[in-house]
């Protein structure tokens, strides 16, 4: 209990000091601003609030009410009314009651670590303030309006649809959550890839929009990306063809370990390792091709249509993959694991691992389950890139197998 109680003290103080020095180091600093001592002091009343004093809910509510008030009356005073010389904006005086906040979680319950996360994005945050004033500045009306969008998509309507909703076929059912599910992922998928291709520059903003993609859906970068085949050169769209399919692996390997079966890894380790190094390797040299030139991914940060055309596509392709299922024999248990792969490498390696796990497959079909999965993934990439650079993709294809070996 004593250990636990100093554990507690510190990470609150922890809080403060950290904050408070970040204050201090800040170019505007006076003697004046609030710093290191202040923020301790807000820390310690903190953990006081939830740890020590009595009636801890009433407690913590009248000091931080206390704190808020004290916040804006300084802000007041030393800005606009009495001051002849400002001292700290709203943010630092806003460090006052997020202080508090943050160390009174201690006696809350709240991990350790959550609690250092929190602090490190009020940091970060306190200390990129002329960046974040900057990327404010380059917001466009647009963009707000498809921020609107994307919030309504997440938030709003899919807490809205019926949780039994659903229309059934005599081979598949298909569910009103799963379809916006999908729309949300897409939604996702292009919002942040757009503003990663906004503020990223060169081949890194490439890289980053590609993996990141991949790591959601492989086959709706791929998308995104040949939908613009005019504006996007052959170099450009295969080094997203390779980054987006190494962000579809990890993807893939991270599922396995955590949904499925850490020890099934080990068994796959060798194939998994071998295909990343030679995708990255691959990677590395397409990059050195590459330009500089940003891909557009979308036109806006919500296209709306092509989210909707994706999942339409989406749609078609999974209600094929049942009806093959639903009517072909059992022993194309392994076709519709490549089919679904085609959409989804993760749809077919979570089905697959849940059979696994029930001990209705082996480790070796399952192996087989996830090699084709991934092959049907690479096999839509594929396809999309063949329909739009068909003759140089065909010729990179053909070079690497005909190319001698050493």
């Amino acid at each position: 209990m004593t250990v636990q109680f100093f554990l507690s003290l510190g990470v609150s103080l922890l809080v403060g000091f950290l904050t408070g020095v970040e204050r201090q180091i800040s170019s505007n600093y006076t003697k004046k601003d609030i710093g290191v001592r202040d923020l301790l002091i807000i820390s310690l009343l903190g953990f006081l609030s939830t740890n020590i004093l009595p009636n801890q809910e009433v407690s913590f509510f009248v000091l931080l009410g206390f704190i808020i008030m004290i916040s804006m009356v300084g802000y007041i005073f030393y800005n606009f009314k009495f001051s002849e010389k400002k001292m700290g904006g709203f943010t630092t005086f806003f460090t006052l009651p997020a202080v508090f906040v943050l160390s009174s979680l201690t006696g809350l319950g709240v991990p350790t670590w959550q609690i250092l996360v929190f602090l490190g994005i009020l940091i970060l945050t306190l200390q990129l303030k002329e960046e974040w004033r900057t990327f404010i500045n380059t917001i466009k009306d647009r963009e707000i309006l498809d921020f609107i969008i994307f919030l309504i998509v997440l938030f709003v309507v899919h807490p809205l649809i019926p949780s039994g909703l659903s229309w059934e076929f005599s081979f598949y059912t298909i569910e009103a959550l799963f379809i916006w599910k999908l729309i949300a992922i897409i939604s996702v998928l292009s919002f942040v890839s757009h503003f990663f291709n906004k503020y990223a520059k060169g081949k890194r903003a490439i890289l980053l929009t590609s993996f990141f993609g991949g790591l959601v859906s492989s086959l709706a970068t791929m998308y995104l990306v040949t939908k613009k085949t005019r504006k996007v050169s052959f170099e450009n769209a295969y080094t997203v063809f390779m980054a987006s399919g190494i962000g579809s692996i990890v993807r893939d390997i991270g599922i396995i370990y955590y949904v499925v079966s850490s020890d099934f890894l080990v068994f796959m380790a060798l194939p998994f390792i071998f295909s990343l190094f030679f995708m990255i390797s691959i990677l590395l040299f397409s990059v050195k091709k590459s330009d500089s030139a940003k891909i557009q991914f979308t036109d806006r940060a919500m296209p709306v249509r092509t989210i909707l055309e994706f999942v339409f596509i989406f749609l078609v392709v999974i209600v094929g993959s049942a009806l093959a299922n639903f009517y072909l024999p059992d022993s194309f248990f392994y076709l519709g694991s490549f089919l679904t792969g085609i959409i989804s490498s993760t749809a077919s390696i979570v089905a697959a691992g849940n059979l696994f796990l029930q001990n209705m497959i082996g480790e070796a079909m399952f192996g087989m389950v996830v090699t084709l999965a991934i092959g049907g993934s690479l096999f839509a990439r594929t396809v999309l890139m063949l329909k739009n650079y068909p003759k140089k993709f065909l010729r990179i294809i053909f070079k690497h197998q005909n190319s001698p070996s050493k």
